[in-house]
């Protein structure tokens, strides 16, 4: 079996189609892109076309952009899907640091959600957490293909695939899985499946014949990639991808894509040339010396701008005050609000209003009725007496919650006639209420005219900046979503990153 690289080492020598595939997969295939293809196909070799060749052209988009680049992105995709922290890459010993950390985490991070991850890899007779996990994505990948597979004429069953590369297993590997297995010598591949699942022999079988027996067992997937577009694709497949019943959440969680890269990315490829990680560090430090000069530009800028921004930051402060007035003085007013409400539903000789209360004392009586209604149902025996009732006071329910909702409008829209035409009524009550409302208005015009101050001077700041602006665009592309130049002390002046 050959040996497993670093990611570090195997992510400097990937290339070609592989390595914009794996770029494509951490950086713009979008799980709703995936699933809106998957709806589109019911996958006959015709339809399979459209979802092959969609993702085929978002990698072709890399096709003008050099290895080293896309390397390095990769890198750094994998590096933060795992949520490690940003650090300076500029030399080939701290890429092989971080690649270090790569192939743990992958490891620890699905043992924190999978419990006997941990148990699994003690009992295996692998001692690499890294060859580990590659084995054990591609068995999930497997598992799910079958689980999606139809009948079809024209392929052969996976399942007869993998019961060939069993009977094709040199002797001496079987015993070893017997062994270790603990199962009979003499026992049939049909009765070693029903023994232990398909998922537990594919994984003993990978273990012993290296990360080629995937690809070697794979012709139904692999024979769903249209001619002419790159045969790693299979690996997107989605049925190998996805079940139908974990799909949205597998793929909105994002957890598809890291391990769907890694699989592409640790592909047997005998073309791969030997090259070390410091391809990546000398990547990173162009990368660096390009924002550095840059930033030296952008620096000289900023003093300008100092004024003006110590100016916004005064006008933010008296607008945050303002506004936390404003809003103390909406809970006052609302709460007063409230107690006036409370008092015209239980106080029967509350002002008329016309309209407003011929519309409340029939949203009442539609409420009573309905409750009266529901609440004879309740009483109703017998199994399709009780049935019927149950459905009905289900219907009842939703007027009843519609109704509620009406009323409380209603008793709102009370609440304010009375404040403008019967201030007499409960006039402290009242009197309270229009002095809160005077308060806010009075916040509310203070917050408004802070807002506008602020908005001409961030307009000044904004025509300041300008220059610096195009400067920032110029470092945003040289050192393009690079992590690691925050390092660096410099302002945050590159864009967001895509990866989640």
């Amino acid at each position: 079996m050959t040996e497993i690289k670093s990611v570090g080492v195997a992510v400097s020598n990937v290339t070609g189609a592989r390595l914009r595939i794996i770029h494509a997969i951490l950086y713009s295939i979008q799980a709703k892109e995936l699933l809106a293809l998957k709806a589109k196909s019911r996958f006959s070799k015709e339809e399979a076309v459209p979802y092959f060749k969609a993702i085929a052209d978002e990698m072709k988009k890399r096709n003008n952009v050099s290895d080293q680049v896309l390397q390095l992105d990769v890198f750094m995709a994998l590096s933060k899907l795992l949520k490690l922290p940003a650090s300076r890459l500029n030399e080939k010993e701290k890429v092989t640091a971080r690649a270090a950390e790569i192939d743990n985490k992958w490891f620890e991070k699905k043992a924190k959600k999978d419990k006997s991850i941990e148990e699994q890899f003690e009992a295996s007779l692998l001692s690499n957490k890294l060859e580990f996990m590659l084995h054990y994505e591609y068995v999930k990948l497997l598992e799910r293909f079958l689980k999606n597979e139809k009948a079809d004429e024209e392929k052969e069953p996976l399942q007869e695939n993998i019961r060939r590369y069993w009977e094709q297993l040199p002797d001496y590997k079987k015993v070893q899985i017997f062994e270790h297995l603990k199962i009979s010598r003499d026992a049939s591949f049909d009765t070693i499946i029903a023994d232990i699942g398909t998922a537990s022999l594919l994984f003993e079988m990978g273990t012993r014949s290296g990360l080629a027996m995937y690809g070697a067992i794979l012709p139904p997937i692999q024979k769903d990639v249209p001619p002419g577009l790159p045969k790693e694709l299979w690996i997107l497949h989605p049925d190998a991808l996805f079940t139908a019943d974990a799909a949205i959440k597998t793929l909105l969680s994002g957890s598809w894509s890291l391990p769907a890269a890694m699989m592409v990315l640790y592909m047997p490829d005998e073309s791969a040339q030997a090259v070390d990680e410091s391809v990546l560090s000398s990547e990173w430090m162009t990368r660096e010396s390009a924002y550095l000069l840059l930033l030296r530009q952008i620096n000289e800028l900023k003093m300008d701008q100092q004024k003006e921004e110590t100016n916004i930051l005064q006008i933010k402060q008296e607008l945050a005050l303002a506004e936390s007035a404003e809003e103390r003085a909406q809970v006052v007013y609302h709460n007063l609000r409230e107690r006036l409400i409370v008092l015209l539903k239980t106080d029967g000789a509350r002002p008329f209003l016309g309209d407003v209360s011929v519309s409340n004392t029939r949203l009442r009586e539609k409420l009573t009725r309905v409750t009266t209604k529901m609440e004879t149902n309740k009483l109703k025996k017998g199994v399709l007496k009780a049935t019927g009732a149950w459905l009905s006071n289900t219907y009842f329910q939703t007027e009843k919650n519609t109704l509620e909702k009406k009323l409380q409008a209603s008793y709102e829209k009370m609440a304010d006639e009375v404040m403008e035409k019967y201030p007499y009524y409960e006039a402290d009550l009242i009197a309270e209420l229009t002095a809160a409302r005077t308060t806010v208005n009075g916040w509310q015009f203070e917050s408004g005219r802070l807002r506008k101050k602020e908005a001409e001077a961030s307009k000044s700041l904004a025509e300041m900046k300008s220059e610096e602006l195009k400067l920032r665009e110029k470092a945003a592309e040289s050192a393009s979503k690079t992590q690691g130049l925050k390092q660096l002390g410099a302002e945050e002046v590159l864009a967001e990153s895509p990866i989640a």
